[in-house]
């Protein structure tokens, strides 16, 4: 599966916080990511947020040539900021998913009812959050998680992750985060906003 997940070229996902949320910036959080990535090159982020006093909030993120542009969250212009304060980086998510694979702890086939089909097999096991710094630069050096994930039986494609614990020294105990793959290897064009 890991090698099969490092050589992808594309893929979607959505990223949803069955518990807790995760903050984008001072205020805002992060409720759930609609994403497009192409591999080593790029990836569009659509966001969906809240904040104090603004019970909505739509964000984008963009990823292209090294630079990363967001769209302000009340006016909605572009505007570049630093990879730094971004709270993932899904640029190289397939080599990141590949090792995220590799460094799961004691994995175990676990069994749920709605994947008795055969279709996919779900493995449980435990992760340290150190290993999860590509995927989430500010994760903790010396914090442990559950890690769940399903891969499709007849390709060995990782369809679903599921993160339970606190990953970052700011997140709630009972944090849980849900990122789940689609559209693999399909044609997926992104590009640089017009105007900031």
């Amino acid at each position: 599966s890991a090698q099969k997940m490092a050589a992808l070229e594309s893929l979607s996902f959505k990223l949803t916080h069955e518990s807790g949320s995760t903050p984008l910036m001072d205020g805002v959080l992060i409720k759930n990511i609609t994403g497009n990535v192409i591999l080593n090159k790029a990836f569009d982020l659509q966001i969906d947020a809240e904040a104090l006093g603004i019970t909505a909030l739509k964000i984008e993120i963009l990823a292209i040539d090294g630079r990363v542009h967001m769209t302000d969250p009340i006016s909605r212009k572009w505007r570049e900021i630093s990879f730094r304060d971004t709270p993932f980086d899904f640029t190289n998510i397939g080599d990141t998913l590949a090792q995220i694979l590799r460094d799961i702890k004691s994995p175990k086939q676990t069994v749920d009812q709605a994947l008795k089909d055969g279709a996919h097999l779900q493995l449980g096991g435990t992760i340290s959050t150190v290993n999860l710094q590509k995927l989430i630069p500010s994760a903790a050096d010396d914090l442990e998680v559950n890690l769940e994930i399903v891969i499709r039986s007849d390709d060995f494609i990782l369809t679903e992750v599921r993160i339970a614990g606190p990953v970052t020294p700011t997140d709630p105990k009972e944090i849980v985060r849900s990122l789940r793959f689609y559209n693999f290897n399909e044609s997926i064009e992104i590009t640089a906003p017009s105007s900031e």
